[in-house]
C-alpha cells in the first residue's frame, strides 16, 4: 500500500505515520521499517505515535540507527529522548511548547528530576484533553489561546460553554502556556 504512494511523491523523503490510538491499526514498526526498506527507495522513517516503548526502542536501533524515529507520544517524550529518538512531532507542542522546551533542557543538562517533573504536567495536559474529546479540547484550547481554530469536524462535537469553562479551570493552573489562558466566552 505505501510503496506506490511513495514512488508517486518521488523524490520526496518518506515516512510512515503509526498512530494506532487514532486508527486502531497495530502493526509492528519496526517489522515494517525492516520489509519496506527494500520495496520504498526513499523511506526514511516514520513518525511513532505511539506509547509502546519496547517496540519504539527496537525501530531506533534498526540498522544501526539509519531510520529518522520522530516520537509523536507528547506525555512520553522523556522516555523516548532516553531511549534514543531523533526528534519529535507533537500536536501539544502546538500551544504548550515551553513545556517540551524545559523537558529537553533538563534532559541534555542530565536534570532527570527536573525533566521528570515536567513532564508529569504533558501527562496531566494530555490525560485532562483526553477526558474532553482530544481534538475537541485541543481546539478550545487554542482559542483560549487567542487562536481560533474553528469548529470540530463531524461526526465530533464541539465542547459546550460549560466543558469549555470546566476545561480552563482544569488547564490554567498547569503552567504550561506560553501565554495566559481567556476564558471561554
Amino acid at each position: 500500500f505505501c510503496a506506490p504512494i511513495a514512488a508517486e511523491a518521488d523524490p520526496l523523503p518518506f515516512y510512515f505515520y503509526d498512530i494506532p490510538g487514532m486508527t486502531g491499526v497495530r502493526l509492528s514498526m519496526s517489522a515494517f521499517l525492516r520489509e519496506a526498506k527494500f520495496r520504498i527507495p526513499t523511506l526514511k522513517g516514520l513518525k511513532f505515535s505511539n506509547t509502546d516503548l519496547v517496540e519504539l526502542q527496537e525501530c531506533v536501533r534498526l540498522d544501526d540507527g539509519g531510520f529518522d524515529v520522530l516520537f509523536g507520544a507528547d506525555e512520553c517524550l522523556l522516555a523516548g529522548l532516553c531511549l534514543g529518538i531523533r526528534g519529535a512531532v507533537g500536536s501539544t507542542y502546538n500551544f504548550a511548547a515551553p513545556l517540551y522546551q524545559r523537558i529537553l533542557t533538563a534532559f541534555d543538562k542530565g536534570d532527570l528530576a527536573t525533566a521528570r517533573v515536567e513532564q508529569a504536567k504533558s501527562v496531566a495536559l494530555v490525560k485532562t484533553l483526553s477526558e474532553f474529546g482530544y481534538l475537541a479540547a485541543s481546539k478550545a484550547l487554542m482559542a483560549m489561546l487567542g487562536c481560533d481554530c474553528g469548529p470540530i469536524r463531524s461526526p465530533l462535537r464541539n465542547l459546550t460553554k460549560v466543558e469549555r469553562e470546566t476545561l480552563w479551570e482544569r488547564l490554567a493552573p498547569l503552567d504550561v502556556f506560553p501565554r495566559k489562558l481567556l476564558r471561554p466566552a
